[in-house]
């Protein structure tokens, strides 16, 4: 839409097929730049109220006047998430606002930056240089390129990945598909955390869905939290989390008071509260996962675990297991050493591994001529809900039919029906 046709009588109109029914309207006293690059149309225009305004092929990208909420919570969220972040990749945010909170981060080493149209960073620093003033940061690397193609180039990089995308349309419509997060959660170190523009659950309830299923199928863990952000339509915007271990909605490690004397939106009282969210939100999930249920995907996560009968484990990954699953004794520390013995005593020893960490055990007795017990089955805590469980038990299962051993019980805290037992391979 040309500028001419969204100012009218000193008013800028912002109306989009994406928000059908409503607009958003904000007093300008003058344009100061209007602009085409070769992806889309660029416009800073001076508002009487909100200071300076950018808006990309019409629709409005940020104020300074509400900006540092969205910049602060986009960042924070994850980086606090995560309990070092080191190196970071930011994805699109040409205006520099992701960057200049990411730069607040004393923890971070690395940053990599990729945006497509540099004519947008160009406009930034010229106009709009309290956001801009990220890129000056020598940590930062910045790439003129596609950010899905940046990312796909990219294996177990990076601790944190912040997409600060545009709406589903135009250049940023690629950055809303599966493909890209399945290259983002390959760019991902072990136990890093991936946050993205995830559009409002007010106007675009079907693409929070759409992100949910995708970072559901990919990531351990996913969250979808909140930002109120009066200049956006609706008032608010989320973001979409991916995490492959860490919790993402209560922060891992304090806030400097250096870091802290500076923000204005984000604080770890908001952190958690962003991820409340209405009923009618809820309501959502819980349909998103009754259509799951419905038709099973396969889990992009477990074909990273491997589940496989052992003869020895490491005594401190079993000391966590044990630890976790609420089986370890304070006088267990006293004599540790039975640790050793356990994996190589078993008549059969399966252990979970992810990325090469034990992360799921079970095991099984026998009296070596006819008779198996399988007991201590467990995953720690965050990998549960994805079927580690009965892959461990499966492969019990499996090694002890193979010694021809022809009763295998199973050790359970309460009565389970047929179903179940047949389920897990002990009942033919």
């Amino acid at each position: 839409m040309e500028s001419q046709d969204q100012i009218r009588n000193g008013w800028f109109f912002e109306t989009c097929p994406l928000w059908p029914g409503m607009g958003l309207s904000l007093e300008v006293e003058k344009t100061l730049c209007s602009k085409i690059s070769p992806f889309q149309k660029i416009e800073v225009h001076q508002t009487r109220h909100h200071g300076k305004m950018l808006a990309l092929d019409g629709i409005i990208q940020l104020t300074e006047f509400d900006e540092f909420a969205y910049q602060e919570m986009l960042a924070h969220v994850p980086l606090f998430a995560h309990p070092r972040p080191e190196d970071v990749l930011v994805i699109g945010g040409g205006d520099g606002g992701v960057l200049r909170e990411v730069c607040r981060h004393e923890c971070v080493k690395e940053i990599d930056f990729c945006e497509i149209d540099e004519e947008v960073i160009r406009v930034s620093k010229e106009f709009l240089p309290g956001l801009a003033c990220g890129f000056d940061d020598p940590r930062i690397k910045v790439h003129i390129r596609d950010g899905y193609a940046f990312v796909l180039e990219k294996k177990n990089r990076y601790d944190v990945i912040i997409v600060d995308s545009s709406d589903p349309v135009g250049p940023g419509d690629v950055l809303f598909k599966k493909p890209f997060y399945e290259g983002l959660r390959a760019a991902l170190k072990p136990g890093g955390i991936v946050a993205t523009q995830g559009e409002s659950i007010f106007l675009h309830k079907e693409w929070v869905i759409h992100l949910a299923r995708i970072t559901k199928e990919l990531f351990i863990k996913q969250g979808y939290c909140c930002i109120m952000i009066p200049t956006y339509p609706g008032g608010n915007i989320g973001i979409c989390l991916g995490s492959l271990g860490p919790e993402l909605k209560k922060p891992g490690r304090p806030v400097p008071d250096r870091l802290g004397s500076r923000l204005k939106y984000y604080s770890p009282e908001i952190h958690e509260a962003s991820f409340v969210l209405p009923y009618f939100a809820k309501r959502c999930s819980r349909t998103y996962r009754r259509k799951k249920e419905r038709t099973p995907m396969p889990d992009a996560f477990l074909r990273r675990v491997t589940v496989k009968p052992v003869t020895s484990a490491l005594a401190e990954e079993l000391k966590a297991l044990y630890k976790d699953a609420g089986w370890w004794d304070p006088s267990y520390d006293l004599n540790p050493g039975f640790l050793h013995y356990i994996a190589k005593d078993s008549a059969v020893f399966a252990g979970a591994f992810y990325e090469k960490k034990l992360i799921g055990m079970g095991r099984a007795l026998s009296d070596l001529v006819s008779d198996a017990y399988i007991q201590d089955v467990t995953v720690l805590k965050e990998y549960r809900g994805k079927g580690i469980g009965k892959m461990i038990i499966q492969t019990l299962v499996r090694e002890l039919r193979k010694k021809a051993w022809t009763w295998i019980g199973l050790g359970l805290q309460s009565p389970a029906p047929r179903i179940f037992i047949r389920t897990w391979g002990l009942m033919s």
